[in-house]
């Protein structure tokens, strides 16, 4: 039995797949580095609002994705994330895990926030590394290009610009099952990612 946002989301993605193809030359670069079936996390860069439909545009698999809590107190996206069944979070990560161990497939983001330049962040959210090294699961690396001049940060309207998404081949990180992993270990692995 599928819950009852199920159509909303496919029909979200259906009909967003044929905007961006249709006006923003929207294409799809490392398909074939998609796992055919969950558990795993994508971490991407993050320039828009365009970025999480971008990549579920892409994702064959249903895609959940973690947002801030303080989010959910915010008209109109606690709709739309409600809507999308996004996996509220506040530091902790007990609900991703947990989804991760039912073999669904996480988006997250590794900046943590839409760049205020379009360039990434010289430092990445160490949340995808801890996620990766905790449950096992595979981490793909994605690149969004064209978003941040399509939508950027202080935007109000969006703009037509070319849209591209490549992923790259996933990476799998030793699994760490002691309480507190090194902060070494999560940075570096944080580097490895981003």
């Amino acid at each position: 039995m599928t819950d009852g946002y199920f159509m909303i989301y496919w029909l979200i993605k259906l009909l967003s797949t044929f905007i961006f193809r249709v006006f923003y030359n929207y294409r799809v670069y490392g398909s074939e580095n998609i796992p055919k079936s969950g558990p795993y996390i994508i971490c991407s860069n993050h320039c828009s609002f365009f970025d999480p439909v971008v990549i579920c545009d892409a994702v064959p698999q249903r895609v959940y994705w973690v947002a801030l809590k303080d989010l959910y107190k915010i008209f109109p996206f606690s709709i739309m994330l409600k809507m999308t069944k996004c996996i509220p979070v506040n530091g902790a990560i007990k609900e991703v895990i947990e989804a991760l161990n039912e073999k669904k497939v996480i988006g997250i983001f590794i900046e943590g926030r839409r760049t205020y330049t379009g360039e990434l962040m010289s430092r990445g959210r160490k949340g995808p590394a801890i996620l990766a090294m905790r449950t096992g699961s595979p981490v793909v690396p994605a690149w969004i290009e064209g978003t941040y001049k399509a939508y950027p940060r202080r935007a109000r309207f969006p703009r037509i610009h070319p849209i591209h998404i490549r992923f790259g081949k996933p990476m799998v990180f030793a699994v760490h099952k002691e309480e507190i992993i090194e902060e070494t270990v999560v940075k570096e692995t944080t580097d490895t990612i981003m």
